[in-house]
């Protein structure tokens, strides 16, 4: 899992920017970022991870984003490879799938 995470310590080793130095590395390879890339990391998940052909799940930071990070990651990472998640229990998935239906992207 990429960015901060609250149930581990830091130092935090999987960053946005060595997750991209791993799909680089290894190309083809199937990678799923939760937490939108990184909780606490959009700046450096902006500039590695946007647009890349890999997935990022919605887990967690949905409704936790900042509004204008919200929006330009669904306007700059591709509709298909974005992934609903929940983080349940830490979230409600009802409450989580209500609020990313209201998006519009």
């Amino acid at each position: 899992m990429p960015g901060w995470i609250v149930g581990f310590p830091h130092p935090v080793h999987a960053t946005p920017k060595r997750l991209a130095a791993v799909h680089k590395a290894v190309p083809g390879l199937c990678i799923i970022a939760a937490h939108l890339g990184g909780e606490d990391a959009y700046e450096e998940t902006a500039a590695h991870l946007l647009g890349r052909d890999l997935y990022l799940d919605t887990s967690f930071v949905l409704r936790k984003m900042p509004g204008t990070f919200l929006e330009r990651f669904l306007k700059e990472h591709p509709a298909e490879r974005v992934l609903f998640a929940s983080d349940s229990p830490w979230t409600d998935q009802g409450e989580e799938l209500q609020f990313l239906l209201q998006l519009r992207f």
